[in-house]
């Protein structure tokens, strides 16, 4: 017989979830009203104690909360949260608690992973050894369903369609029925947790990252998503911070994914929640958070505060000021930099066209910040400073990088529409080896310093220029009978004059790289 729902003890609308739960989800249109019941439906067919297969496509990817719902437990403590979000959030807690994903010997006998079903009608299975649900397929094109499984025998239980990939759970993470009770109750008889500045100040100087950042890190990452407004006027005044400050340290954690969130706060509250409360609380939250990070992502150099606000006037929307300024503050430790990038066209699985593939649009969106900020951190950066100290070991990286004989850069763009290759090469000379591409191409054509193709159902082309084959007019472009094409964006001109050597143009001086 299946149980009566688990209903929370206070009310909540559910409408909100996607909100409540920004930065730590995906796929928003699958979060709305029956997610939490869903959490509860799975739990208790895996159990056995739910007879029917539980309804599909509610809360996208829920299943990396499995292990890691400690992160909501830390946003639904902090004292920025409005006051609808953060019911939603206790709601969750409670719900969690009663399923067997907050069961330490449960997840043990758990994993996740993908399978092919042998019946699209058919999703979930149960024998005396488990049972599998397949929760929604891949998305982005991708064949195959992401499954939760549960064993409670011997063998390995049945499942409906072959199996083709599996991760395990995180088995002692902090969130036990307990812990997530004892949170709830705290949280709803003592209100959020007190604001500490100086914690935060604490977490900047161990991680490297700016005080904004480090502030937001350790309010559980609030942020923009959705719509909805991360952090309102009196919770910036609490945290001492400007909005433009507030905005930059948004985009400066912006570059972590959701899964990299989980994993970071997953286990950084301490055993006894109530410790959040009492006085130095926050200051060792503080240092938990610090430690997770570093074990994550490292300790970026330190920038200066007066550094990060002159970044913050050149706001970039591919990278935030901080994480810019940590480019050249230590351009060793940025791997886009130190390590050659695989940019071999390949089939877009979204599109059907081609593309450099992830690698390759990383390099490509770092080159674009790298040459914009040049200007201006000669330009208005002291002598000494340790960002402007970088410029020239980020320079000759970079140029690594450029000499690399198979690396591919994207040269999409209006100026190339009509045009062949064959009228493109006369201004390209240089041999360059070729390369057989990683997945099969719609009538690939692979040529010295470029390479085309074509996409499906267009009469355009994916092009591609290998920087390494250039030289001469290659700075300014090529001409064909049909006279000169339109040059290419600033930052892709200068990537070529940068490359040969030349002097970087700057609207306020200059500088030679």
């Amino acid at each position: 017989m299946p149980r009566t729902p688990i209903r929370p003890a206070q009310p909540f609308d559910e409408k909100w979830i996607a909100q409540a739960l920004n930065g730590f989800i995906e796929g928003s249109g699958h979060w709305g009203p029956g997610t939490l019941t869903a959490f509860t439906e799975v739990g208790d067919y895996l159990t056995g104690s739910g007879e029917d297969a539980p309804a599909r496509y509610r809360g996208w990817n829920w299943y990396r909360f499995i292990g890691r719902c400690g992160a909501v437990a830390l946003r639904a403590s902090s004292f920025h949260v409005q006051d609808h979000l953060r019911a939603v959030q206790l709601a969750m807690l409670e719900i969690w608690a009663e399923t067997p994903f907050a069961d330490p010997e449960a997840r043990s006998r758990m994993r996740t992973g993908v399978l092919e079903l042998a019946d699209k009608d058919t999703c979930a299975a149960r024998t005396h050894d488990g049972a599998v649900v397949a929760l929604h397929g891949l998305g982005a094109g991708r064949d195959g369903q992401r499954f939760v499984e549960l064993r409670t025998g011997t063998d390995q239980p049945s499942a409906p369609g072959r199996i083709t990939a599996t991760e395990p759970v995180p088995v002692a993470g902090w969130d036990t029925p307990d812990r997530l009770r004892r949170l709830v109750h705290l949280v709803r008889e003592k209100g959020p947790a007190p604001w500490d500045r100086a914690a935060a100040a604490v977490l900047a100087e161990r991680t490297g990252l700016s005080r904004a950042g480090a502030a937001l890190l350790l309010a559980g990452i609030p942020d923009v998503k959705y719509g909805y407004r991360g952090l309102d006027a009196e919770a910036r005044k609490v945290m001492g911070l400007k909005q433009s400050e507030a905005e930059a340290g948004e985009r400066e954690l912006a570059a972590l994914r959701v899964a990299e969130r989980l994993d970071l706060l997953a286990d950084v509250l301490p055993a006894d929640p109530e410790q959040l409360w009492l006085e130095g609380g926050q200051l060792a939250l503080a240092e938990r958070i610090a430690e997770a990070w570093r074990r994550q992502q490292g300790v970026r150099p330190a920038v200066p505060e007066s550094t990060l606000a002159v970044a913050a006037e050149h706001s970039d929307v591919r990278m935030a000021p901080a994480a810019v300024c940590a480019v050249f503050a230590d351009p060793a430790r940025e791997p886009r930099l130190t390590r050659d990038p695989d940019t071999r066209l390949r089939v877009n699985s979204i599109s059907g066209g081609g593309w450099e593939g992830d690698e390759g649009f990383r390099f490509r969106e770092l080159l674009a910040v790298v040459c914009d900020a040049v200007d201006w951190v000669y330009a208005e950066l002291p002598e000494g400073d340790s960002v402007r100290r970088g410029v020239p070991e980020t320079v000759r990286l970079l140029r690594e990088r450029l000499a690399h004989p198979e690396l591919l850069l994207s040269a999409r763009g209006r100026s190339l529409r009509g045009r062949t290759v064959a009228e493109l090469l006369p201004g390209f000379p240089g041999p360059c080896p070729t390369w057989t591409p990683p997945s099969r191409l719609p009538i690939p054509r692979w040529t010295t310093a470029w390479s085309s193709c074509p996409r499906q159902g267009s009469t355009g082309a994916v092009s591609a220029r290998r920087p390494a084959c250039t030289s001469g007019p290659a700075v300014t472009g090529p001409t064909s009978a049909r006279g000169a094409w339109r040059p290419w964006s600033t930052w892709r001109t200068r990537i070529w004059r940068w490359y040969a050597g030349c002097a970087v143009p700057s609207s306020r001086g200059s500088c030679s790289a």
